[in-house]
């Protein structure tokens, strides 16, 4: 992918479709592998020798896997063929014609050096096996396409141990699974139950928020059915951490589409999170988390009011602004400027009877008290969340840098995905839009986008421990092996700074 001397380098359909194919229905897999011949060679081939790379994944009676087997029905089946072709040219007798004798004095054939060369894959079967990974890819999100990675990644590699679960225990488990622990209180006591996570899921709430704000939520205090609370802590957090935005939510039966803003962090500190760190113990942390939970529940409350007077079925207009316009229209009346405005159209007009002063005095008055009320509320929200963050500001023993955002533009029915990585060895955000590579504005990155109908948002973020971004990051930059051919040619920058014998263009193809 870095050296290869193209402009820009595309997966082969067997590469996306392993990524794309939901790991958790074993048929989905089996059914796409079935539409082509390519399905039992695996990912590809070897640039070189042309050899199949085989899949992990798919076994035969549990020890050979299918691209061997593949490989060895394609031998017989070029052989057979051989064997046809000749006949084709002979007589039922020639057999008999042949003189044998005259065979042992001839040399025997070399064996072959490599298999058979792989068959075209017809043009039907692959434009059926893309409508197949195009329909599988709409019923996905980034985050369900991660976990099929992280999935398949595990089958493909050897496990170092076994888990409590019993499941393997891996380079994926060590880098991107947390240990997470709930904690429930019910009227029986106290139980602690531990899972392992890969990421989190965070809902902006319809409202522009933090990405603290977000996390808050999903590790603070909630109720659990039947009665009684629960809350979760993190008792060893993996060195990548992985953080999901719910996008997609429900009201009134309906899939409505989250746009709110969520404010990144480029350092998150991982402490409020943790079981404990290196400053503060548990029982102190569970202080913090308790104090914080008092302010969360009168955020909720505050929350709730505000929505109740910004609920109404009139687009773009809270209950005070409806009422307002009530008032208005009910003084247009008393006023009749709403009949000297009508249209002259002929129509019979409905005489309507002029409402008291005093009504529209009320109204007007309400209408005044419910804005006071909105912009106390937006001023008592602002400063809860100030102060629930507040809690943990000597909280910064475990710092994680931001790492890749996931974005999305669209709505519930679709969109177009793209990611922005930062390179911490070049020190700049780069962003990856389909065969499109460019450096990225940090300000661009991280501010909303405003001014446009549908703004783009984000969908998922990544973080990357402090101490680790060096070892374990390293961004993908395209440097493909074209040498310099003339003087005159312009130079490009790799990611170490140093210059390098090709063209922008081949790295950052933009017009590709």
């Amino acid at each position: 992918m870095i050296e290869a001397p193209t402009d820009t380098v595309q997966p082969a359909i067997n590469l996306a479709s392993l990524a794309l194919c939901r790991t958790d229905n074993p048929d989905t897999v089996t059914d796409f592998l079935k539409t082509g011949v390519s399905n039992v060679l695996g990912h590809g081939s070897v640039d070189g020798d042309g050899l199949a790379i085989s899949d992990p994944l798919l076994k035969v009676n549990g020890d050979t896997d299918t691209a061997t087997l593949a490989n060895s029905a394609m031998r017989e089946d070029a052989i057979k063929d051989d064997v046809t072709d000749k006949d084709e040219t002979q007589s039922d007798t020639s057999m008999q014609a042949m003189d044998f004798g005259s065979l042992t004095d001839q040399t025997a054939p070399s064996p072959p050096s490599r298999p058979p060369p792989i068959p075209p894959r017809p043009e039907d079967q692959n434009k059926i096996r893309i409508g197949r990974l195009e329909e599988s890819a709409r019923q996905q999100d980034a985050a369900e396409v991660m976990g099929n990675i992280f999935d398949l990644v595990s089958c493909a590699i050897k496990g170092e141990d076994v888990m409590r679960e019993g499941e393997q225990f891996d380079t994926i488990k060590k880098l991107f699974y947390s240990d997470v622990t709930t904690v429930q209180k019910t009227a029986k006591g106290e139980e602690k139950l531990s899972e392992l996570r890969n990421h989190y899921l965070v809902s902006p709430g319809g409202q522009d928020r933090s990405i603290y704000a977000t996390l808050d939520n999903d590790f603070g205090l909630g109720e659990i059915d039947g009665g009684g609370t629960r809350y979760d802590y993190i008792d060893q957090a993996a060195p990548f951490q992985i953080i999901n935005v719910r996008r997609l939510q429900f009201e009134r039966g309906m899939p409505q589409y989250d746009r709110s803003h969520i404010a990144l962090e480029s350092t998150l500190y991982l402490d409020r999170y943790l079981l404990k760190t290196q400053s503060l113990n548990e029982m102190q942390l569970l202080k913090l988390r308790e104090a914080q939970w008092t302010k969360q529940q009168r955020l909720h409350e505050v929350e709730q009011q505000r929505k109740r007077l910004q609920a109404t079925d009139i687009d773009g207009m809270d209950l005070a602004d409806a009422i307002e316009e009530t008032g208005c229209y009910f003084n247009d009346l008393a006023t009749e400027k709403l009949q000297q405005h009508l249209p002259d159209d002929n129509l019979p007009r409905v005489s309507l009877p002029a409402p008291s002063p005093e009504l529209i005095n009320a109204l007007q008055e309400k209408a005044r008290h419910l804005k006071k009320d909105l912009e106390a509320m937006e001023k008592l929200i602002q400063q809860l969340d100030s102060d629930i963050n507040s809690v943990f500001d000597n909280a910064m023993d475990h710092p994680y840098r931001l790492h890749a955002i996931f974005t999305h533009s669209g709505d519930v029915k679709g969109g177009h995905y793209w990611i922005y990585i930062f390179d911490f060895q070049a020190n700049l955000w780069r962003s990856y839009n389909d065969d499109r590579v460019t450096i990225a504005d940090e300000m661009q990155i991280f501010e909303r986008e405003d001014g446009i109908a549908r703004p783009y948002v984000s969908t998922g973020v990544v973080y990357v421990r402090a101490d680790l971004v060096d070892e374990y990051t390293q961004a993908v930059c395209r440097q493909p092996r074209i040498p310099a051919t003339k003087a005159s040619r312009p130079m490009a920058v790799n990611s170490s700074g140093a210059s390098v014998g090709y063209t922008k263009s081949s790295i950052y193809p933009d017009s590709k």
